[in-house]
């Protein structure tokens, strides 16, 4: 439980960062570190 929450923090602390809706989307810390965890 105590994983999952620190998980939640962290989430929710990028989604704040990526709701201006005026902001590049290379400016959005989710979408750079998805890109660099996307390898297959």
């Amino acid at each position: 439980i105590r994983s999952l929450r620190k998980m939640k923090r962290a989430l929710e602390k990028l989604s704040a960062a990526c709701e201006r809706g005026d902001a590049p989307t290379a400016d959005c810390p989710i979408l750079e570190a998805l890109e660099g965890e996307m390898t297959i």
